[in-house]
């Protein structure tokens, strides 16, 4: 498996190698053609002033090109000539006859026997005239530019050699300070990337360890890395949240389990004692212990239901099955469900709903849940009643569940929908817990506050609700 300098290191060094390469490549062509261009016309500016120095020769003296008189001509010719600016590196003017003889120069130098012989063959091809064109002589480069002049009785050939030798001169010395640069450009390149990919490589291994240190129960584990790079900074403020929560749920799940363990405890304990006095025959009233010991199992029956109610709910296994419901209707059912412990506390629930259908989606069961455990919370505080109301407004409808008690303390409002948090009058904490879950599993929120004229409020608001007047599909 490759590591990740690995892995950063070697598309980076293909990069840093490629690129120089082609820039070579590419800058090496263009400069071929452009020192050639300008090797041709230079030629062909020569070309053409020799010509015209030559007509203007034959003009004075038509005998120009006969005899002794030619070498003389060719001498004036040749100084008429202006070699390319480091390009063609001078031209060599050669005279032949209309039977392909060579006239001038009487020797061959510079060029070999092979070489003339390849000049001739390219006198015999009509394409050639008038325009230059590259040949290969002796191993060499030349730019060959061939012209016929006629003159009393004969016509001759004028042809131009200009040696390519100092323009591939120059493209070897630019090519060789291209590759010095690029071989420059390519160490640097080497060292810069080699330097990332280490600093990435450490960086990352950091977040591991730290990842690894908060997945070993260790959430305290400090997240600052010293780097200045924007993408890993935020990581680690991700990973310092991440821990942050998960020591938040830990904790959460260890004050849980301490809490249901106590509640599980003292119905148990109480169980455990009267029915080992049963047994032993000490207890008188053995009515009373078995209405205790029955009082007790339905306490635990309760608190375990609850406790599985809420597992479901938190791990998400719960399944919802939103309806159309009318809580004008839903929340009387509520109400009236409780009519025990209405009569059992003395107090009593007062409706206030509005008269149209109030059609909201959601879980039947789920919001008969939350509302009863919200009802109930009400009751133990409440002095003579709790009140429920109802809001249309767009896009949710809330429900206002009000009692007329003490109210809810400063500091246990914030803690008020915690788990096996309990108030003077609480039961086993669970309640409100369950319906928060509840109604957020619904796409909703519960909240609670202090009313202004006394007494605590718990509002229920519930998405989708269909505008007043509009009963339910």
């Amino acid at each position: 498996m490759k590591t990740l300098r690995r892995k950063i290191l070697t598309p980076t060094l293909l990069l840093i190698i490629l690129i120089p390469l082609l820039t070579l490549i590419i800058f090496n062509v263009f400069l071929r053609i452009y020192v050639q261009k300008n090797a041709r016309a230079d030629l062909q500016t020569e070309a053409q002033a020799m010509h015209a120095a030559a007509v203007q020769l034959l003009d004075s003296d038509p005998s120009a090109f006969q005899g002794q008189a030619l070498d003389e001509t060719m001498r004036k010719l040749s100084g008429s000539l202006h070699g390319g600016e480091l390009s063609t590196n001078g031209a060599d003017v050669l005279v032949f006859d209309s039977g392909k003889q060579l006239l001038f120069p009487k020797n061959t130098d510079p060029l070999s026997a092979a070489s003339l012989w390849r000049v001739e063959r390219r006198l015999s091809v009509k394409t050639v005239k008038n325009r230059v064109t590259e040949i290969r002589l002796g191993g060499n480069s030349y730019l060959l530019y061939m012209d016929t002049l006629a003159v009393p009785g004969n016509t001759v050939y004028l042809v131009l050699l200009a040696h390519l030798d100092l323009a591939n001169r120059l493209l070897s010395m630019a090519n060789l300070l291209l590759i010095c640069i690029m071989v420059g450009g390519i160490l640097i390149g080497v060292l810069v990337a080699r330097r990332i990919a280490a600093r990435f490589s450490k960086t990352v291994g950091q977040v591991c360890q730290t990842a690894e240190q908060i997945g070993s129960g260790k959430f305290a584990t400090p997240t600052d890395l010293p780097t200045d790079i924007l993408e890993f900074r935020v990581l680690m403020q991700s990973i310092a949240r991440m821990a942050e929560r998960l020591g938040a749920y830990d904790r959460a799940q260890k004050t849980f389990l301490q809490n249901a363990s106590h509640e599980l405890r003292t119905p148990l304990m109480s169980i455990q004692g009267y029915a080992e006095g049963i047994a032993q025959g000490v207890v008188p009233d053995t009515k009373a212990a078995a209405e205790i010991i029955a009082g007790e199992s339905t306490r635990i029956t309760g608190l375990v239901e609850e406790l599985l109610t809420l597992s479901r709910l938190d791990s998400g296994t719960y399944d919802v099955r939103p309806v159309p419901i009318d809580l004008c209707k839903a929340l009387p059912a509520s109400a009236k469900r409780l009519g025990g412990l209405v009569l059992q506390s003395g107090r009593e629930i007062r409706l206030r709903l509005p008269p149209d259908p109030a059609v909201v989606m959601g879980d039947e069961h789920l919001l008969a849940q939350s509302v009863e455990n919200i009802l109930s919370n009400g009751l133990r505080y409440a002095r003579t009643s709790v009140t429920v109301s109802l809001r249309m407004e767009a896009g949710y409808s809330t429900i206002s569940i009000a009692d007329d008690g003490p109210g809810i303390s400063p500091d246990a409002l914030p803690h008020l929908f915690e788990r096996f948090y309990k108030g003077t009058n609480g039961c086993f904490g669970l309640g409100l817990a369950i319906a928060q879950a509840a109604v957020r599993l619904m796409g909703g929120d519960v909240e609670a506050e202090n009313a202004d004229g006394g007494g605590a409020v718990f509002r229920v608001r519930l998405p989708d609700a269909i505008s007043p007047g509009q009963a339910p599909s």
